[in-house]
């Protein structure tokens, strides 16, 4: 028997309500792992935000990666496909542009991680690891004539913060 909470696989698609109800559950419950993971970690460290017990710091990150795994598993991983199928249908429903096909790129990859993930709690091997679509793209900054320009260490967007990190 299929509770109600996860719908027989052939079954009927959730209601938007169901799918609503189970994102904010898991955004929810993140918030509060998130919350409490924090306040443990500051407790790890000294005045200056050094981690000066890191033993206990990697303890709280394990207990949190655990929590953020059942958190899923109980709110989302049920409704992942339908809030994924729910989310194509409103991209097909827009209008043409330019940013959509990034935005069906990003559902991709969501439907690929979890499905991972449900490989992983099925006890199943991982499959082999697949290049990110987004690394095929030229790196840099497209000039006003269309051409791609590399990025300068000084234009680079990290840059700023590896030299303010530097300083301190």
């Amino acid at each position: 028997m299929t509770p109600a909470s996860s719908p027989a696989p052939d079954g009927p698609l959730p209601r938007g309500s169901e799918l609503a109800n189970g994102a904010r559950d898991f955004r929810l419950r993140m918030a509060v792992i998130d919350s409490e993971t924090e306040a443990t970690l500051d407790m790890t460290r000294d005045r200056y935000g050094r981690t000066v017990h890191a033993g206990a710091a990697a303890a709280a990150r394990a207990h949190r990666d655990k929590a953020a795994v059942e958190a899923y598993a109980t709110h989302l991983a049920p409704h992942a496909e339908a809030l994924l199928d729910a989310a194509r249908l409103v991209l097909d429903e827009l209008p043409p542009a330019r940013h959509l096909a990034g935005w069906r790129a990003v559902l991709d990859g969501l439907a690929a991680s979890a499905a991972e993930i449900h490989r992983a709690s099925a006890g199943r091997p991982p499959l082999a690891p697949r290049p990110n679509a987004l690394s095929t793209r030229p790196c840099g900054r497209t000039s006003p004539l269309g051409r791609t320009t590399a990025l300068s260490p000084a234009t680079s967007p990290t840059s700023a913060t590896a030299s303010t990190t530097r300083l301190r």
